[in-house]
């Protein structure tokens, strides 16, 4: 189904945006990069699903207060809870640190090892770092038009309903049909039209009804709650293996951050290239 097209791209471009960060950002700036990529799809869901009374009477669900827990200050979460469409405020933050990144030209010249300015840069190191960066931060950039894309085919799903004259003309001809089939099979089929008739009338309105939650599939929790598959088309189930791939740091080879691999937050520099470097040496 198109949703399910729709979420796999989602869940692939938050990896591929995890992979970039990890190589292109660095510092605190790259934790809160990541840290907010790996909310971003719980607060896309969020917001695509609507609030039940009885299946769904708090804003978030637990699986998704588990994916976004410990990634937001509280400055983050009051500017989130304040705006009108969070995943798109989450999206501008991250759009944000990549502009204040960009700009702190002391952070550059220290990655480069450029000195406090660059002065310890040739004109040909400065030209290609130059490239390097301008080529990071339109990838990055990309990525999150990608998310903006992805937003909004999903809000397109959830608002772009079946017309209710067509669902209740359906209706109607099913049950003008299921009641009518009785007096067509009744001299035939005698007694055993009764289990018959049954089992073709709830196919066929079984039918209709998987329709209904198929054409709004993030909303599936409303429909089958307490039956254990709330999570249907695992979409939830997908929300804490994102949050683990968008912290993971390999193939950063540091001791101390292979010992605490998971989700947490570093201001260390690290290279997630220094694997190459031991292989090569092990060629050589």
């Amino acid at each position: 189904a198109i949703q399910g097209k729709i979420w796999g791209a989602l869940v692939n471009t938050v990896r591929d945006c995890a992979r970039m960060a990890h190589i292109h950002l660095t510092g605190l700036e790259r934790e809160h990069f990541i840290s907010c990529l790996a909310c971003l799809p719980s607060l896309l869901l969020q917001h695509l699903q609507k609030l039940e009374p009885i299946y769904r009477p708090e804003l978030l669900s637990k699986t998704q207060i588990a994916a976004i827990q410990g990634c937001l200050s509280e400055s983050d979460a009051e500017l989130l809870w304040k705006s009108r469409n969070r995943p798109f405020t989450l999206i501008k933050m991250m759009g944000a640190i990549l502009h204040r990144n960009g700009r702190d030209t002391k952070k550059l010249a220290a990655r480069y090892n450029g000195g406090d300015r660059g002065e310890n840069l040739s004109e040909f190191e400065i030209l290609t770092y130059q490239a390097a960066q301008i080529n990071e931060r339109n990838v990055l950039e990309m990525t999150l038009t990608l998310f903006c894309n992805q937003m909004g085919a999903c809000e397109r799903i959830v608002k772009s309903s079946v017309p209710t004259s067509y669902t209740r003309h359906t209706s109607r001809f099913l049950s003008m049909w299921c009641f009518t089939l009785p007096l067509v099979l009744v001299h035939s089929l005698g007694a055993v039209m009764i289990p018959v008739v049954g089992i073709m009338g709830w196919m066929l309105f079984v039918i209709e009804e998987v329709g209904h939650v198929i054409e709004d599939p993030f909303n599936v929790h409303c429909m089958v709650a307490g039956s254990g598959q709330e999570d249907e088309l695992r979409i939830e189930a997908s929300l804490a293996v994102l949050r683990g791939d968008s912290f993971e740091r390999i193939p950063a080879s540091q001791p101390a951050l292979l010992e605490k691999q998971g989700n947490f937050v570093t201001d260390a520099e690290y290279e997630t290239y220094e694997f190459h470097d031991d292989w090569v040496k092990s060629r050589s």
